[in-house]
């Protein structure tokens, strides 16, 4: 779970096609090649090479474009001295002639290049010469070149910068995802890094406490519950058919039958000799209709 990516504005010269076949493929990817630089904080700049994918047929773009820039990145260790790597998955080129001289009257004041990244901390933090800014390094990792590569940066959170005052440092080996501006080399050699965000200890969940979490339901060959309602179709207006279908089913106790097996069996009643189905049950045992038989009855021993 590792992350690194640069994003801002650059300039962009000696664009070449060129094109390589990966492994396991049959076919050619074409790319384009630039050489940029990276200007950070305090005048200080880093030489890179931008490769972003691009069909044969395009158009090479001219020296001395600019345009922004979002491309996975691989800090090398040698930075200065090495180029720095970007994989570029956009690149939108300021339009207009860039040997215009009013070409850069569009282009915005442009600050360093933003760097976004997430990591694992790999040592202690430790105390700037300034004595209140206090730095991290962080080691991260991204695909660049066809291939998975490992950078170490130094995060920093500035001293001057009351906002960081009360923020822990991370622990080690914790996860971290930070933002800043590229800000030049550290102490230690690597790519310094200003930040203006960070989130602490990321993480996911144990396997224990993902097991946990989820609920099983075993199947079991007689279930007590009803799983969903059964299915009831109701015959067309006007028809002659049961109001349900045969093929519905009424679920008694641990069984279920068929609807037109459930209405033959259900039991039926007599009241004074009127044999009916259940359904007429109220009815006949209602309150007028025992005391409207009653009288009937008396009026019948009189006679």
């Amino acid at each position: 779970m590792s992350l690194l990516m640069v994003c801002g504005f650059v300039t962009v010269t000696e664009g070449c096609h060129v094109s390589l076949v990966k492994p396991n493929a049959m076919a050619k990817t074409f790319y384009c090649l630039y050489s940029t630089a990276l200007h950070c904080a305090g005048d200080v700049s880093f030489p890179g090479e931008i490769r972003i994918y691009s069909p044969f047929n395009d158009i090479v773009l001219p020296n001395n474009t600019v345009g922004f820039l979002v491309a996975k990145a691989y800090f090398p260790p040698g930075v200065p001295g090495e180029k720095i790597l970007l994989e570029a998955s956009h690149f939108m080129a300021v339009p207009g002639d860039p040997i215009s001289e009013t070409y850069e009257l569009a282009i915005p004041d442009c600050v360093p290049p933003f760097v976004l990244g997430m990591g694992t901390v790999p040592s202690h933090p430790l105390m700037l010469a300034d004595g209140t800014s206090r730095a991290f390094s962080v080691a991260v990792s991204d695909y660049v070149r066809d291939g998975k590569k490992t950078s170490t940066v130094q995060c920093v959170f500035e001293g001057s910068c009351t906002r960081w005052s009360r923020t822990p440092s991370p622990a080690v080996n914790s996860c971290v995802h930070f933002f800043g501006l590229m800000n030049g080399v550290a102490v230690n050699g690597s790519m310094s890094i200003m930040l203006e965000s960070i989130v602490l200890n990321i993480g996911v969940l144990e396997a224990s406490n993902m097991a946990s979490s989820q609920v099983t339901s075993k199947q079991h060959k007689l279930s007590a519950f009803v799983d969903r309602a059964p299915a009831l179709s109701m015959a067309p207006a006007g028809g002659s058919g049961s109001a349900l279908s045969s093929d519905a089913a009424v679920v008694r106790g641990s069984e279920q039958m068929p609807v037109s097996e459930s209405l033959a069996s259900e039991p039926s009643f007599e009241v004074d000799g009127v044999h009916g189905p259940p359904a007429a049950e109220e009815e006949a045992l209602s309150a007028d209709g025992v005391a409207n038989r009653l009288k009937s009855k008396g009026k019948d021993r009189h006679t």
